[in-house]
């Protein structure tokens, strides 16, 4: 041993001397710098030229001595290359003589044996450390004599104590490449950890003198060339003991000298490997002894990875093999299946014994009672390996072991290894692999398609089928929440699980319908949660791998679509997928018997289609789309016969449902559309307006008018607000929205309505809010017309960055934006402007029904809560309609009656009335006011038709319906006309109002002007000329009757002579009826009535609903107008 370590150390000295001997030779020469300058001159006559800066080098030699210490470097070296050859020449005797000991020794008797035993643990080590030279003929003679002594001694021989000795050395001396520097060679693989040196087993002795050469290591050489030509024999002659004759090399070479000699031994590959086979642990199962068996094998599994490298560790695993005794075990009641079972659960943690864990697995899988206690070793076991064996390594153990399992088993596996779960991420990896391999591969399949080969009992009702239950409650396992580890399974695991029930839909395509409710029950409420850590893209490509187009669930079970609709807002990119894969034309069928209950599917389709028509519209089939929008702006579209759903068998209270004001618009408000959905979005809104109008029910109608509402005044803003990002709908989409959509909708559900009696006129009723809410502001003003921005994200681009909000310019310094909120101010104001317009002549146009309808519910629409202005100005518009075509003999009474106005404060519902010129609207509200005075006694009544008359005084006309104050004049006639009027015509308030009449007429002084409340009109007509002073005279005459007289009987004469001499004005010749009429006007038979009848057909026959204010016969007020005649 002592020559083995000198011979080591002189080969590694060798070498240092070798690596000094290239330093100095490359150190004799250098290279020594010069730089200096030099100028270039130029050929131009007065140039100097150019000064640069020049660096050469020039060769010299090295520093003094170099040579004196090559010198030395060889001589060293020719000495310790004399002395190497020595060393190797007395160690091959000594080899040759243990050569000859091992032959001796093995070829003896017994009692030899423990010394070959002795001699073997002595060299084994040294073999297994590598300290001979590796690829050395020394190596070469220890492990022959090793490997020829365990073959002798060792192998097969069933002994504990020397297998179990050979093993352990096996673990504690490592190979060379476990320990060699890193510096040496970098690893190309993963780079071992470097192990602890082991045992020493040379006994220590001193050191070889250092010798102050200052040597650096040389590259490695080859000093012996080996051949296979010569066989050394321990019984040879002492001339062929000597294994080689060994010559030093002189101290210089040349092309004539002689080669040196070579070593002609028999050359061995030294592989730590071949000395593993010694290890024979199975020769004890043959023997029966269990316990030894099970003592070596745990004592290999408990190894670390750095004690063996991988390809050492599957040998040495080899070694347990038990094919040739396995059912020898299984037949011995002392060892038996259970006995294989406790071999599984120690090996089955490693990845180096997968072949005996596939034998064991493969063979116990046969036994029935086994399957159970191998599944929940499994189980256990992975949990349990901590990352020693790999997922491929899991996938591959379990997928080889369920190869010949039967459909019965198969299941039972199953159902074990969802009772298991859930389980951490690593541990279900190879419970899917497992699940994967008996789902696909094994007979279960089989067993599936059976078992669904019809899915549907009587629909909506599934057929049972006990190993989907199985599957399903696998993935109910696999996606619980572990909660002792915190998480659920990652991304990598849920695609897994989803690509396997995939591949299981593709093999039986009947299955389609079992998985829909799978994925809506168990597996979209996981993905709902982990939006962001699945790859959405790569869940839409394993799901289009599923044949949707066998799928009969949307048409076999109505909740289906319910679900589909409302999984839209979860995630669009799975129900457009689906949608678009499904057979709507076998879909449709379900319709042809008229099966009312299935129209609401019908609806919800419908709902589904306008969501991916927004979404992607190229995303659904042509042939659908025609035939979806076969209908739109096609008045005999079911007579054409093209359309997918004959709408018209929908129930109307099941669209009111499905279409509840929040479908049109929700993606665009949950962000989910990347396109500008403007024009899809009109195209909806028109698909809707005539499926509500095909299905023909009032209903219907008010539902699609909800629905198509919603999109107006809707401002969406990014909820990024640093992108300043707005959408809505322009100017013209409003009024196309409004006028083709909502108005025509108005119109046709009313009428509806009014034969549906009870139920039809609150339909119609909440049909007029929904109108009343399209108007927001008056004309001229820009009111608020968009609600604050719903903030949600915009992903589709658009140019508008500034919110559709009223802003003052003056707010602002810059020109630019002062202009730009100029411009977007004067937008509002016209969109305003179009949009009461068209309200207002709908309603101007609208019948009588309409009119009351919207006088008893108009201030139930929520936008008009803070703007009475706007309900009187749609109230004057409704009574113009309203009176000009009622044929109720009482209307005033009628309308006053139906006018609510709700929770508006009164007062400031009349002075809007004053402010927008309300003139008819003042007086039903007067006349409503009126009504409640009835009962009280002269002095209170007298006291609030004072505060009458001061609203008719303070009320100025329009210019283009300025004789609708008529209605007001004719109001506080009556008033001053009452017998409950108490102070004749003393009060200031009467005065005022004479003052009034004065104006109208020009017969007003200054004074008189200067004192009245309001700026009177610049211009009279003669219409307002004429009226006014017949109104003068008419209450004069009153005051004069009744006593309390201003005006003297001549002075009366003389205000009548003054309005007859008009009658001579050519001016005033169209006005011939007129003064016919006032010729009575003084006389006692000439009532209130005729006067208010003849003053409106004369003066206004265009307005003849300003004789819906004249007091009639029965309607309460036709006891005021008794008249006794003037006292002369």
């Amino acid at each position: 041993r002592l020559l083995f370590q000198q011979y080591v150390e002189l080969h590694k000295e060798l070498d240092i001397s070798d690596e000094k001997f290239l330093e100095l030779a490359r150190s004799q020469h250098y290279n020594h710098p010069h730089r200096y300058k030099r100028v270039i001159s130029c050929g131009k006559h007065g140039c100097e030229g150019v000064e640069i800066n020049i660096k050469s080098t020039q060769l010299g030699p090295g520093y003094e001595g170099a040579a004196n210490d090559l010198k030395r470097n060889r001589e060293l070296y020719n000495k310790l290359f004399f002395t190497f050859f020595d060393v190797a020449r007395t160690t091959a005797h000594a080899t040759a003589i243990l050569a000859e000991l091992k032959d001796y020794l093995v070829t003896q008797k017994e009692t030899q044996r423990n010394q070959a035993l002795v001699l073997f643990f002595q060299l084994f080590p040294m073999v297994l450390q590598g300290l001979p030279p590796p690829h050395s003929p020394l190596m070469s003679i220890v492990v022959g004599i090793v490997k020829d002594i365990g073959t002798a001694y060792i192998q097969n021989i069933p002994h504990i104590g020397v297998q179990k000795k050979v093993l352990d050395m096996i673990l504690a001396y490592s190979a060379p490449s476990l320990h060699a520097p890193q510096a040496a060679q970098q690893p190309t693989g993963p780079v071992i950890q470097e192990m602890p040196e082991p045992p020493q087993i040379l006994p220590p002795h001193p050191k070889p003198q250092e010798k102050e050469l200052n040597l650096l290591p040389q590259p490695e050489m080859s000093l012996l060339d080996m051949s296979d030509d010569y066989t050394a024999g321990p019984r040879e002659s002492d001339q062929q003991k000597h294994l080689a004759s060994i010559s030093a090399p002189k101290t210089s070479m040349t092309e004539d000298d002689e080669a040196p000699l070579t070593l002609k031994i028999k050359y061995f590959s030294e592989s730590r490997k071949d000395l593993f086979s010694l290890f024979t642990p199975s020769v004890f199962l043959s023997q029966g002894d269990s316990r030894n068996y099970l003592m070596l094998l745990s004592t290999l599994t408990g190894a670390t990875s750095n004690d063996l490298d991988e390809p050492e560790q599957r040998f040495l695993a080899s070694c347990f093999d038990i094919s040739q005794h396995m059912e020898k075990i299984i037949s011995m009641p002392e060892l038996g299946p259970h006995f294989m079972l406790d071999i599984l659960k120690i090996v089955i943690k490693n990845n180096a014994f997968s072949q005996l864990s596939n034998t064991i697995m493969n063979r116990l899988s046969q036994i029935p009672e086994m399957a159970d206690q191998v599944m929940a070793s499994v189980m256990s076991s992975s949990e349990q390996s901590q990352g020693t064996r790999s997922t491929e390594n899991w996938q591959e153990l379990l997928g080889s072991w369920t190869d010949n399992v039967d459909a019965d088993k198969a299941a039972l596996l199953l159902a074990r290894m969802a009772a298991e779960l859930p389980m951490k991420d690593d541990q279900y990896k190879s419970a899917l692999a497992m699940a994967s391999n008996m789902i696909l591969q094994s007979p279960l399949t089989v067993k599936i398609v059976e078992e669904n080969s019809a899915i549907y009992a009587h629909p909506p009702a599934l057929t049972t089928s006990p190993t989907w239950e199985a599957i399903e409650n696998f993935c109910k396992g696999s996606l619980k929440f572990i909660n002792d580890y915190g998480d659920q399974i990652t991304a990598l695991s849920f695609f897994g699980l989803l690509n396997m029930l995939v591949s299981l839909v593709e093999t039986c395509p009947p299955l389609v319908d079992r998985f829909w409710y799978l994925y809506m029950e168990i597996l979209n409420p996981y993905i709902a949660t982990h939006t962001e850590r699945l790859d959405q893209t790569e869940l839409v490509k394993v799901l289009s791998k599923i044949p949707w187009d066998k799928a009969t669930f949307h048409y076999n079970d109505t909740s289906t679509l319910i679900t589909l609709s409302n999984h839209i807002s979860v995630n669009s990119a799975v129900t457009k997928l689906v949608f678009t894969k499904l057979d709507w034309r076998q879909f449709a069928l379900c319709f042809a018997e008229d099966d009312v209950e299935q129209m609401e599917n019908g609806l919800y389709f419908l709902k589904i289609f306008m969501d991916i028509n927004l979404l992607e519209p190229r995303a659904i089939p042509s042939d659908i789309r025609q035939l979806v929008f076969g209908i739109v702006n096609k008045p005999n579209w079911y007579e054409e016969g093209h359309f997918l759903v004959d709408w018209r068998l929908a129930p109307d209270n099941e669209f009111a449902s499905v279409f509840n004001g929040e479908s049109l618009m929700r993606l665009v408000k949950t962000g989910a559309v990347m396109n500008d959905p403007t024009n899809k979005l009109l195209e909806n809104m028109s698909l809707l307006r005539d499926v509500a109008r095909w299905i023909g029910t009032s209903g219907s109608i008010l539902a699609a008018m909800n629905e198509i509402r919603s999109a107006m005044y809707l401002c969406v803003g990014s909820i990024d607000q640093a992108t300043q990002k707005y959408w809505y709908l322009s100017n013209a989409d409003h009024v196309k929205v409004m006028s083709h959509m909502i108005l025509p909708l108005t119109s046709r559900f009313v009428d509806l309505a009014q034969r549906q009696q009870q139920q039809g006129e609150s339909l119609v009723n909440d049909g007029i809010v929904v109108l009343v809410s399209c108007v927001l502001s008056l004309p001229g003003q820009h009111g608020d017309i968009f609600g604050e921005p719903y903030l949600a994200p915009i992903r589709f681009h658009t140019t508008t960055t500034v919110p559709p909000f009223f802003k003052d310019p003056n707010t602002v310094q810059d020109q630019q934006q002062r202009k730009n909120i100029m411009q977007l101010n004067a937008q509002l104001m016209d969109l305003n402007d179009r949009m009461y317009g068209l309200v207002a002549m709908f309603l101007t146009s609208g019948s009588v029904n309409t009119c009351m309808h919207l006088f008893s519910n108009a201030h139930k629409a929520t936008s008009l809560a803070i703007r009475p202005r706007v309900l009187v100005s749609l109230f004057e518009e409704a009574l113009h309609a309203f009176f000009n075509q009622s044929q109720d003999p009482s209307p005033l009474s009628t309308v006053q009656n139906a006018v609510v106005i709700g929770e508006l404060d009164w007062s400031s519902v009349i002075n809007a009335c004053i402010e927008v010129r309300a003139a008819l609207t003042l007086r039903v509200l007067l006349e409503k006011e009126k009504q409640k005075l009835e009962g009280l006694d002269p002095a209170s009544w007298t006291n609030n038709a004072h505060r009458f008359l001061d609203y008719v005084v303070r009320f100025l006309p329009t210019e283009h319906r300025e004789f609708d104050i008529f209605s007001l004049w004719f109001f506080a006639v009556e008033l001053l006309t009452d017998d409950r009027w108490e102070g004749g015509k003393s009060h200031k308030k009467v005065d005022m109002f004479l003052t009034c009449l004065k104006i109208y007429y020009g017969g007003a002084s200054v004074f008189e002007r200067s004192k009245y409340p309001i700026q009177p009109p610049a211009k009279i007509s003669q219409v307002m000329n004429l009226a006014a002073r017949a109104c003068y005279i008419y209450l004069e005459k009153v005051f004069l009757n009744k006593g309390s007289f201003h005006e003297t009987g001549d002075s009366l004469h003389k205000h009548m002579e003054a309005l007859m001499a008009f009658h001579h004005n050519p001016q005033f010749q169209r006005f011939e009826p007129f003064f016919v009429e006032m010729e009575s006007l003084l006389s006692p038979l000439f009532n209130l009535p005729e006067f208010e009848t003849a003053l409106v057909k004369t003066l206004t026959p265009i307005a003849p609903y300003l004789l819906a204010f004249v007091p009639r016969q029965g309607d309460g007020r036709d006891a005021v107008t008794a008249f006794t005649g003037l006292k002369t």
